[in-house]
């Protein structure tokens, strides 16, 4: 995914566009799932608690004068 259309979908997400949030929580599922394991056994609670917090985080997030995307991601 191109940092162009990667700040388009986070700001269509951050719009609250259902779509977009959707396609958000898809990338970050394999982290979700990841740090929802606890005692080696998946908590569900513990996936939708990360799943809410990803959601506030995306709608509270603001970029301070960075036009490439990919720089938060290194």
């Amino acid at each position: 995914m191109s940092d162009t259309s990667m700040r388009d979908l986070f700001d269509q997400a951050k719009g609250g566009n259902h779509e977009a949030i959707g396609a958000f929580l898809d990338i970050f599922k394999p982290i979700l799932y990841k740090s929802s394991v606890v005692n080696g056994y998946f908590n569900e609670d513990h996936f939708q608690e990360l799943s809410i917090k990803l959601i506030y985080c995306i709608k509270t997030f603001q970029f301070a004068n960075v036009s490439d995307i990919t720089a938060y991601f290194h």
